[in-house]
C-alpha cells in the first residue's frame, strides 16, 4: 500500500494552490478530484469573476502563477450604496497606500493558471476518481480506498468544497444555512470604462458590477428564490434595463448581457478546522455569502498557513499528524475564519433586514462610514485580507 505526506481530496483551486504551495517546499502530495481537468472552470460553464484581494494576488505571485494570469482588471476603488438612500462608502486603495485592492479575473482562466498542468515530481495527480472509503486506523493514519486503489496518508487535507465528502465521514459539527437565494451571473457591455468595483443593495438583493477589461462589466446579482422564476423569464434587453435601474448611469449605459447563469447561495460553517489526521481548508470549512466576495480569499489564506505549518513540521521532523501540530494550524486561521463569518453574515442580515429601525441605521452607517476613518479603514483591511 502506497503511503503520501500529504493527500488532498478535492483539486479546485484551493486544492491546486496548496499543492503548489508545498512542492515549493519539497513536501509530496497527492492530488485526488472526481471530475476531469477540462471539466472544472470551464468557461462555457463558468462565467464568474473573482475579486482576488490584495494579499491574495501576493500568495499566487509566490507561487509564480500571477504572471500566467493576462486578464486581471484591476479594482483602485469600491463604491457601495444602497438604491433609495443618500448614503454611500467609497473606499480607494490610496487609503492603504496601495496601487489596487485587487483584481477581477475570470473563473475559468485563474482555474488555467491554478489546475492545469499541475502534475509535477512532487505533485501527483489521480482524477476522475471515485472514492469508495475512507478509514481512520489506530496508526493515526488515513486510508482511502478509490478505484481499485488503497493508499494511506499522513495527513488527509479536505479541500473538496461546501458539500464535502470528508466533512461527512468524519463526521464533523457543522451549521448550515440556506440563504433561499440564487446569484445570476453574467457580462454586460458598458459605454464607459471604470476601474471601481460597485456594490449596490437593491429591493431584489446585492447587485455587485465588477471591472473587467475596457468596457464590461462581470455582474452577480443575487436575488430572493421568490422572485429568480420571474428574473429567469425576463429578456436580455428587460433584464439589462432592470439592472440599469437599479444601478443608475455610474457606468455608463449598460449596452448587452451575456447568457445568464445561475447559481444557489448557501452557507456552511464548520465548528472545527481539524480532527486528528485530517485538515479542512477553504469552502470546506466555510461557504459563504458572496455580498463580501471573500471565499476564495479565505482558501488560500488557508492554503498558504497549512503550508508554513507542514513546511516546519518537515524541518523540525514533527509527524505531519500530530495533534499539536494541527492544533496550532487551527489557532492560527481561527480568528481569520471567525471574522471573515460574521463581516460577510453582517452585511447579509443589514441589507436583509426589513425592520425600520435597522433600515435607518444602515442608511446613517453607509453615510457615517465615508467619513469616520476607523470605521473605513476596518472595512478596507478586511477587503484586502488582513485583520490586523
Amino acid at each position: 500500500m502506497v503511503e503520501y505526506e500529504v493527500v488532498i481530496i478535492g483539486g479546485g483551486l484551493v486544492g491546486a494552490a496548496l499543492a503548489r504551495s508545498l512542492a515549493q517546499h519539497n513536501i509530496h502530495s497527492l492530488v485526488l478530484d472526481n471530475q476531469t481537468e477540462t471539466a472544472l472552470y470551464a468557461s462555457e460553464l463558468d462565467n464568474r469573476g473573482i475579486a482576488l484581494s490584495y494579499s491574495s494576488v501576493q500568495i499566487l505571485n509566490s507561487l509564480n502563477l500571477w504572471q500566467k494570469i493576462l486578464n486581471a482588471h484591476a479594482i483602485r476603488t469600491v463604491h457601495i450604496s444602497e438604491q433609495g438612500a443618500f448614503g454611500f462608502t467609497k473606499l480607494t486603495a490610496a487609503e492603504l497606500n496601495l496601487d489596487v485592492l485587487g483584481y477581477v479575473v475570470s473563473a475559468a482562466e485563474l482555474g488555467k493558471a491554478l489546475v492545469q498542468n499541475l502534475s509535477s515530481e512532487l505533485i501527483t495527480v489521480m482524477r476522475p476518481i471515485h472514492i469508495t472509503a475512507v478509514h481512520y486506523q489506530p496508526s493515526g493514519c488515513w486510508q482511502l480506498e478509490f478505484s481499485g486503489n488503497k493508499i494511506r496518508a499522513k495527513i488527509l487535507v479536505a479541500a473538496d468544497g461546501a458539500n464535502s465528502l470528508l466533512r461527512n465521514y468524519a463526521a464533523v459539527a457543522v451549521s448550515t444555512k440556506d440563504y433561499q437565494q440564487t446569484a445570476i451571473v453574467c457580462n454586460i457591455d458598458t459605454s464607459q470604462a471604470t476601474d471601481i468595483a460597485y456594490e449596490r443593495f437593491t429591493a431584489q438583493g446585492v447587485l455587485a458590477l465588477l471591472p473587467f477589461g475596457k468596457q464590461q462589466l462581470k455582474c452577480v446579482w443575487t436575488v430572493p428564490n421568490t422572485i429568480l422564476a420571474h428574473m429567469q423569464q425576463l429578456e436580455d434587453s428587460e433584464y439589462l434595463a432592470a439592472i440599469q435601474t437599479a444601478f443608475g448611469y455610474r457606468s455608463g449605459k449598460l449596452l448587452k448581457v451575456s447568457a445568464r447563469k445561475m447559481f444557489p447561495i448557501h452557507h456552511v460553517a464548520l465548528q472545527q478546522l481539524y480532527v486528528p489526521g485530517l485538515v479542512f481548508i477553504g469552502n470546506a470549512t466555510n461557504t459563504l455569502h458572496p455580498a463580501a466576495a471573500q471565499g476564495l480569499n479565505l482558501g488560500l489564506r488557508d492554503a498558504q498557513e497549512l503550508t508554513t505549518i507542514l513546511r516546519h513540521a518537515k524541518n523540525n521532523a514533527i509527524a505531519f499528524n500530530n495533534v499539536q501540530l494541527l492544533q496550532r494550524y487551527s489557532a492560527a486561521r481561527q480568528l481569520d475564519h471567525s471574522n471573515t463569518q460574521r463581516f460577510t453574515n453582517s452585511i447579509v442580515e443589514i441589507f436583509a433586514s426589513e425592520f425600520t429601525f435597522i433600515n435607518q441605521a444602515r442608511k446613517f452607517a453607509l453615510f457615517a462610514a465615508q467619513f469616520i476613518s476607523p470605521i473605513k479603514h476596518r472595512i478596507l483591511k478586511q477587503g484586502v485580507g488582513a485583520w490586523q
